[in-house]
């Protein structure tokens, strides 16, 4: 992707949307490194961890639409125990660690490509863009529309507001 960047637009700039595309490598990377450790809290093995079924699950098929009842058919929970669970682990019910997860793709499709904002909620699994516009807004304090004329001077979405760096 960084040789065909390069070739491709061969300008001033080139050097600074390759460090950029650096930047979201090493975010990524991170992000999978930080969700893996939290993952790993429970003493449970992997595959009989409620938490990280559902996150997976959610990893998984966060673009369709997930409901509560869902998540708990899926782990044999009900819905306190498990929201009990994920508060526990994630700091967050299930239902908003989906959100958190769809505006943190919502932000990587922003900065990265060129889709309409209804494409990048139909994407995220946002049923409606207005509903993503406010979703995205109340939760970062930015505008998608503002986030993507400079995505590279906020800090990235860990469930709270992003700030200016």
């Amino acid at each position: 992707m960084i040789g065909a960047e390069t070739f491709s637009q061969s300008d001033g700039f080139w050097t600074c949307r390759i460090r950029r595309m650096l930047m979201q490598v090493i975010n990524c990377i991170y992000d999978i490194y930080i969700d893996q450790r939290k993952l790993k809290l429970f003493d449970a093995p992997e595959s009989h961890n409620p938490v990280s079924v559902c996150a997976e699950y959610i990893h998984a098929n966060y673009a369709d639409k997930i409901t509560l009842g869902t998540l708990c058919a899926l782990v044999n929970l009900n819905r306190t125990s498990l929201n009990q669970k994920f508060k526990e682990q994630f700091s967050c019910t299930s239902m908003e660690y989906l959100l958190n997860y769809r505006l943190k793709i919502s932000q990587e499709l922003l900065s990265n490509t060129n889709m309409k904002m209804s494409e990048i909620a139909e994407t995220c699994g946002f049923r409606y863009d207005t509903y993503f516009i406010r979703q995205f807004t109340a939760k970062l304090g930015i505008s998608p529309a503002a986030y993507r004329k400079n995505p590279l001077s906020y800090t990235a979405y860990e469930g709270r507001p992003i700030r200016k760096m």
